[in-house]
């Protein structure tokens, strides 16, 4: 007798969406510096979700990274064309086995508390971030770390991952302020203190987040004095507050909002490549997914154009591995299951079903 199976759910797909943003004036992309300048006091952007805490290492949520990364950096940052370049570390060196990282830390940088970033502080935030439920996928890796000089710091590994530096990116490795976390305590996710452009000024839950330029930011003067991140949970509203000057920005517009904000010339959609994508998960361990022709099955079942096409209307890309084009790591050698329902078939009945 031929076994059954019923796939409940088969919306999701490895699908790389872009990431949009719509924004006042019709500026290109060149000039919206120059644009944001102009204004010098205030920017205001929208947010899609509450956010959960501005505690780098106890969050997972993408709306508070999105206010973490104004406030705090990492000591490895991401270029605009994927390569990795110094943050808050001027260098680092990695020993011939992958195993050991020193990183050697800009002298004078200042926290918004006024106190200068040191070796104790990283420590403090790697041991912190190895601790956390919300840092397995960075620092799961990490053995253990050691403060060498007031300036440089030693990370040891449990294994050679060579994707560490470029996990150091991410705002959960995000540099606090030992002293002031040690203070807050519990309270440091609504009083954050880090070394990033911006320092933290108020948060109004489920309203706003407001920060302000910090003057002595190592990197220089950035040209907008106050931002504010303002909570709207609807798309709609958000963007007829848009549309009315009520706010400056919104990012990950839904495709059902982007025609909308097209049409209208007082706004300006700029689209680039997303690092997100949406995939379905199948665990190999338990039947009916231990066959890798019932996988296999299901990647053919999948109509991944027409996802796109219906759900994203357009905005995303069928991707064919994990990672954008941008990334170190990305091959095009790898092609994505075509859309193919008669070899789905067929694998699912030479699979037994």
């Amino acid at each position: 007798m031929k076994k059954s199976i019923s796939i409940l759910i088969i919306f999701l797909l490895i699908l790389l969406t872009a990431s949009i943003t719509a924004c006042q004036s019709k500026t290109p992309p060149g000039e919206i510096n120059n644009t944001m300048e102009s204004k010098k006091n205030n920017l205001i952007i929208a947010l899609p979700e509450n956010i959960q805490s501005l505690d780098p290492q106890n969050t997972n949520s993408l709306n508070s990274m999105r206010v973490i990364a104004n406030i705090n950096e990492t000591l490895v940052k991401l270029a605009e064309n994927g390569e990795l370049v110094p943050g808050l570390a001027e260098k680092w060196e990695v020993s011939s086995d992958g195993l050991e990282y020193i990183f050697y830390i800009k002298k004078g940088i200042k926290f918004h508390n006024g106190e200068e970033l040191k070796a104790d502080d990283v420590v403090f935030t790697f041991e912190r971030a190895m601790a956390s439920p919300f840092a397995g996928a960075v620092f799961g890796s990490v053995k253990s770390v050691e403060k060498i000089d007031e300036y440089a710091v030693k990370v040891t590994l449990k294994y050679q991952y060579v994707p560490f530096l470029a996990a150091l990116t991410a705002p959960v490795s995000s540099i606090v302020n030992k002293n002031a976390v040690e203070t807050a305590k519990e309270e440091y996710g609504r009083n954050p203190v880090g070394t990033g452009a911006y320092k933290f000024v108020a948060w109004v839950s489920g309203d706003k987040v407001d920060l302000e330029a910090f003057g002595e930011y190592h990197v220089g003067a950035v040209p907008i004095k106050n931002v504010t991140f303002k909570i709207i949970q609807d798309s709609t509203t958000a963007v007829i507050a848009l549309q009315s000057g009520q706010i400056d920005a919104m990012i990950n517009i839904p495709s059902i909002e982007i025609k909308n904000i097209k049409k209208d010339s007082k706004l300006t959609l700029y689209e680039t490549p997303s690092a997100l994508y949406e995939y379905v998960g199948m665990n190999t361990q338990k039947a009916p997914f231990d066959n890798v022709k019932v996988r296999q099955a299901i990647a053919y079942a999948l109509d991944k154009e027409g996802i796109v096409f219906a759900v994203a209307e357009g905005a995303g890309i069928v991707a064919n591995n994990q990672l954008i084009d941008s990334i170190f790591g990305y091959t095009a050698e790898v092609k994505p299951y075509p859309y193919n329902v008669e070899k789905a078939k067929a694998l699912l009945a030479e699979a037994g079903y």
